[in-house]
């Protein structure tokens, strides 16, 4: 008893920043295996090409995501698709060119999400959307009208990874060092935070590598994180209690 107490205690007292979701309840993919393709519209006004686009997204998928053990995702480097999402303003919309538990990824010049000039400090918007025949399907943009082209590539890897958190359901995180917090600022994000390893892991456990930890959750309703987090059970709770499940908000990173 006295060594359960002690266990309580070490969790408890263990302070941790708080992840979100984009939306409750969680929406997220139905298959712990997915796709990322890019769409065919032109990237010119971000200072890439769609091949460049996805090689990316495949290194953003394989530096950050993909090392997350306690998490059961793997996401598949896709390939370039005749879909244009250039002209949809909405991430919901961007998602519906798709199909189920696939991402769409492409360059973006529509001024309702990315106003001119070349100022607009947003260099991206990401989502998750769930439909009405069930399926589950995920979207986002980069700014190509604004300073995107200006990151170096290590901003650029880190703008296509915290978007393709959004896209996997997560929200903005209300720790300003994890990758999925609103904005990049100058920092150069080379890796996740335990808040990031948190999130994908709730949404979608590794049952077999699950870790002795405990953080915070919320609903992301506006791009800095906001507040009112809900503790996450510890782990031997969610084992006993099962995962209590928390349609669709882009989001946005800034610089």
């Amino acid at each position: 008893m006295k060594k359960f107490f002690l266990f309580s205690l070490i969790f408890l007292t263990h302070s941790t920043m708080g992840f979100t979701l984009v939306s409750n309840p969680a929406t997220k993919f139905s298959t712990t295996e997915i796709t990322v393709n890019v769409s065919n519209d032109s990237c010119a006004g971000a200072g890439i090409t769609n091949t460049v686009l996805l090689d990316l997204v495949e290194e953003a998928a394989e530096e950050y995501w993909s090392r997350v053990t306690t998490s059961s995702l793997v996401i598949n480097k896709g390939s370039e698709v005749a879909v244009s999402i250039n002209g949809e303003t909405s991430i919901g919309a961007a998602a519906l060119l798709t199909t189920a538990n696939t991402i769409i990824v492409g360059c973006s010049t529509n001024v309702t999400l990315f106003p001119s000039p070349a100022d607009d400090n947003t260099l991206g918007v990401g989502g998750i959307a769930s439909f009405s025949d069930g399926s589950v399907r995920g979207a986002f943009l980069v700014n190509a009208n604004g300073n995107f082209i200006n990151q170096g590539q290590a901003e650029k890897l880190a703008t296509i990874a915290h978007e393709l958190g959004h896209s996997l359901g997560l929200g903005h995180s209300s720790d300003p060092v994890a990758l999925m917090y609103f904005s990049i600022g100058s920092k150069v994000q080379e890796r996740l935070t335990m808040d990031d390893k948190d999130g994908l892991t709730y949404l979608y456990p590794n049952e077999d590598a699950l870790p002795a930890s405990c953080g915070t959750i919320a609903i992301d309703n506006d791009k800095g994180g906001g507040g009112g987090f809900l503790m996450l059970s510890l782990i031997f709770l969610i084992t006993l209690m099962g995962t209590k499940k928390l349609k669709t908000q882009q989001l946005e990173l800034e610089t």
